[in-house]
């Protein structure tokens, strides 16, 4: 991922742990309780392999996050354009979402992809 600000870095920094000051955490506290809500935390895997579509659901939130957060938008689209057509998330409007069930941070994985659909379909 290419960060392109402090700010950015920083945000990394502490939603990966790392150390801070204290006016940073409380700042990282707010950012990182923001992105858990819509966003998966790499390396979970939680939800791996439980799709029936195939549908790569870490890495479409992960270009969801480009798109949104870091100001990628053209990176986005461009990595989402890569996936075959038979795992984008065009596949999740019918279907009873079991990815829900298994992730460990209890996102609306479901509803989180078809956004990431709408905004990176070109």
């Amino acid at each position: 991922m290419t960060m392109r600000s402090i700010e950015i870095i920083d945000e990394y920094v502490a939603a990966s742990g790392g150390p801070s000051s204290p006016r940073k955490r409380r700042r990282h506290s707010r950012v990182r309780s923001a992105l858990d809500k819509d966003y998966c935390r790499p390396g979970c895997a939680g939800c791996l392999g439980s799709c029936p579509h195939d549908v790569p659901i870490a890495e479409i939130l992960r270009y969801r996050l480009y798109f949104n957060c870091y100001g990628e938008e053209k990176r986005a689209i461009a990595l989402y354009g890569k996936l075959p057509a038979s795992c984008s998330a065009a596949r999740c409007a019918f279907c009873h979402a079991p990815c829900e069930a298994t992730c460990p941070h209890r996102l609306a994985i479901r509803s989180k992809l078809l956004e990431a659909h709408m905004e990176l379909t070109v």
